[in-house]
């Protein structure tokens, strides 16, 4: 991105680079704790043509299923984020371009490997100090995203 920022949103920049580090390795460790540690009690997932109202208890529980039997092997950038913060640093959004693989247990006891490229923008709102995912719009294309 081509745009100059003070020096606050400069520093939340590295933070949010930060988080993204750490939300990463929450995915290779399955913690579902870890990733709600940044996630809003209210929070918008904007999708398959609609828009999605969840509370944090909810997102807790798309992570366990997403965790539950699962092992990543890749959970990576395929570009540099774009991060945009504003300029008192209190709101930031971040387009990434990530690709996964995993392995997952199925109700029939059988691992299945699921590759995919993901294109997101997520939101993140400075509460108390802490960034808290608030939503995300995204998709999904299956296979290595070619």
């Amino acid at each position: 991105m081509n745009r100059t920022q003070s020096p606050v949103a400069q520093k939340a920049v590295r933070e949010l680079k930060e988080v993204r580090a750490y939300e990463r390795d929450a995915h290779f460790a399955n913690d579902v704790e870890a990733l709600m540690r940044n996630q809003a009690d209210d929070f918008i997932a904007i999708a398959q043509g609609k828009i999605h109202h969840l509370t944090a208890d909810q997102m807790r529980q798309n992570f366990v299923q997403a965790f539950k039997d699962a092992t990543y092997h890749e959970f990576d950038d395929l570009e540099e984020p774009e991060i945009f913060v504003s300029d008192d640093g209190s709101l930031a959004w971040v387009a990434a371009r990530i690709r996964v693989r995993k392995s997952q247990i199925d109700g029939a006891g059988t691992s299945r490997e699921r590759t995919f490229v993901s294109t997101a923008i997520t939101t993140y709102e400075k509460r108390n100090g802490q960034w808290h995912r608030t939503s995300t719009s995204g998709n999904i294309v299956e296979g290595d995203g070619s």
